[in-house]
């Protein structure tokens, strides 16, 4: 990722919030256009403390209490559409997100993300 990702993000994201929120877990997934990075990368934090993000489609103003943050950082800008479907597909298997946040750690959350992802 170049110097510039995090501030893109954040920009876009005041711009165009990526807040879900699915019936148990909300979740959110910050992205920024392709070119701020070399290699794609896929980020995930499971928070042991909600963070509150915009809701994407509401009011300005109306706010989630995140528990799940996927970050894309992509390199290619037609990869976004088919990362972002590839989540929200993740997001409607029940039980995943549950399964989660729940990872005892790092590599079983990965490995769960990599079987279903």
């Amino acid at each position: 990722m170049d110097e510039g990702f995090e501030q893109a993000v954040l920009a876009r994201e005041l711009l165009y919030p990526t807040g879900l929120p699915l019936p148990d877990i909300p979740v959110a997934i910050p992205h920024t256009e392709a070119g701020h990075c070399a290699s794609p990368a896929l980020a995930v934090g499971i928070l042991s403390h909600p963070v509150e993000f915009g809701e994407m489609g509401a009011e300005a103003g109306c706010t989630l209490q995140v528990q799940i943050v996927f970050v894309l950082a992509l390199n290619d800008p037609k990869k976004q559409v088919e990362w972002l479907q590839r989540l929200v597909l993740f997001f409607q298997k029940p039980g995943l997100l549950a399964q989660l946040k729940q990872s005892p750690d790092p590599a079983s959350a990965a490995e769960l993300l990599r079987a279903h992802l």
